[in-house]
């Protein structure tokens, strides 16, 4: 297959909106750049009807944490009436039954991320409350990022989260940019242990969905969208900025050159 015709069919594509860099738990494997700034509502609007031109399948609402934004159900919604997927990702802390009711017809799925049951600033109950709103209306996925930190505490959390999910995905630590990178040294654990830990716990499980997931291959190649709206081709260790449609609509092919 030609090249350019092969990454207009599989490298679309993966596009990660961040809608803030502002998080609550400050957490150690975020990819967010603290230094960016961010859009307002408005914005964020002409950067949803920039995506509508370019037409990914899908795009993953990211953070920070993406539910501090107060638009993210008119974004999701205008997203989706014009045929592109959405999916969230996020702590689940702000999520009540009434903005997950406006926000789950327009997602696919959610993703949650879970790293230990030990933090102090998790409140369990609630947490299995909101994975029970949450799956009563959409798939639910959990992100458990395996690392230094928890690699003796992953069997415990893969116990507590068992019949409250519909998947697990274990996480390989991946130091891409952000917080993650500054954390590389405490939390970042090697391929082999990775590899072995995975294993371990997926045939220890046989009957709950688990899969092993590095975040690798996402970090070779994907197009993401920075909180102060800046289109990025991430390639392997470099990152290609394209553009911001805030200043000038950006067109699909430009995204396509940039790759080449």
């Amino acid at each position: 297959m030609d090249k350019r015709k092969q990454l207009n069919q599989e490298f679309i594509w993966v596009v990660t909106g961040e809608c803030t860099r502002k998080g609550k738990l400050a957490c150690p494997d975020c990819f967010n750049h603290s230094q960016e700034g961010e859009l307002d509502a408005e914005q964020r609007r002409i950067v949803a009807n920039n995506l509508i031109e370019i037409n990914p399948p899908k795009v993953l609402f990211t953070g920070g944490e993406p539910t501090l934004i107060n638009d993210l159900n008119t974004l999701s919604r205008h997203l989706h009436n014009n045929g592109i997927k959405n999916s969230l990702t996020t702590n689940g802390d702000l999520l009540t039954s009434q903005n997950f009711s406006e926000i789950s017809p327009y997602i696919t799925n959610v993703n949650m991320g879970v790293k230990s049951l030990t933090d102090p600033s998790m409140n369990l109950d609630k947490m299995a409350r909101t994975m029970g709103m949450i799956r009563g209306q959409v798939p639910l996925y959990v992100n458990v990022t395996v690392s230094k930190q928890n690699k003796n505490d992953l069997e415990e959390v893969v116990q507590f989260l068992g019949d409250k999910v519909d998947k697990i995905k274990l996480v390989q630590f991946s130091p891409i940019r952000g917080m993650a990178r500054q954390n590389r040294d405490r939390y970042e654990i090697c391929d082999e242990e990775y590899g072995a830990i995975c294993e371990q716990i997926i045939e220890k499980y046989p009957n709950l969905d688990i899969r092993q997931m590095s975040l690798k291959g996402l970090a070779d190649l994907y197009l993401r969208i920075a909180p102060n709206g800046t289109f990025e081709v991430i390639k392997g260790n470099k990152e290609i900025i394209i553009g911001n449609p805030i200043k000038k609509f950006l067109k699909k092919e430009e995204i396509i050159e940039a790759v080449n």
